[in-house]
């Protein structure tokens, strides 16, 4: 479902687009297809997704799920979509608005992302930071500043936060772990959906996607051939 936050990170990216001159009539593509939600239907006054992105100069929409509902094509994010289904095209903005969480592979999901995206183009991730039994995962701010770092992301924005906007707190994403996080920021964790983590991140290097390994255990690896694959 497109909530208050995911909205919130697609009006963030739109005014970077225009403050960049990065270009009119611009292509969004979802992964997981969205319906919105109440809140959004009622404070942006439109009940169709596809309605809210050409507002913000997507005019181009297109998803990829396991059905056909919300103008979405299927393919299965499992697998890898350039070699399994022979998908190349790419898009302006990509989006992982609360589908990636409920993706068991998310090598597939994470590297369909990449590759999905124009070079200098967007990536937004929306995803829950600590709510149990919602999917199979939730997800760290290390883990994005490790991708960001492996594959020359640039992070524009990075916010713990609550669907609905209750509570919104912008915080670096770095590849380094932060143990003292959800007590530094008061972050809520007595909701089902207690808080999500979102990114829009700009991509600045069209190399193939590279795995990230986790920033505290990369000085410790003694052999120069794995060494080499990390940065």
């Amino acid at each position: 479902m497109m909530n208050l936050l995911a909205c919130a990170m697609v009006k963030l990216t739109a005014k970077d687009c225009a403050r960049t001159g990065y270009g009119d009539h611009l292509s969004v593509c979802e992964l997981g297809n969205q319906h919105l939600r109440k809140e959004v239907k009622l404070k942006y006054k439109t009940r169709n997704v596809k309605k809210f992105y050409q507002r913000h100069n997507f005019t181009k929409y297109f998803a990829i799920d396991t059905n056909e509902s919300c103008y979405s094509i299927p393919m299965d994010l499992n697998y890898n979509i350039k070699t399994k289904y022979n998908f190349n095209e790419q898009f302006d903005l990509v989006t992982n608005n609360g589908t990636g969480e409920h993706v068991f592979n998310q090598l597939s999901m994470f590297e369909n992302m990449h590759d999905l995206c124009k070079l200098n183009g967007y990536m937004i991730h929306v995803l829950p930071f600590n709510s149990p039994e919602h999917g199979f995962y939730n997800f760290n701010p290390n883990l994005f500043g490790a991708l960001a770092l492996q594959n020359n992301y640039e992070i524009l924005t990075s916010v713990i936060a609550k669907s609905d906007m209750s509570y919104y707190q912008p915080i670096e994403f770095t590849p380094k772990r932060q143990t003292e996080i959800i007590k530094k920021w008061n972050i809520p964790t007595n909701d089902y959906y207690s808080a999500e983590c979102a990114v829009i991140m700009k991509k600045k290097s069209d190399e193939k996607f590279s795995i990230p390994m986790q920033e505290l255990y990369v000085n410790n690896i003694r052999s120069a051939e794995i060494r080499e694959n990390y940065k």
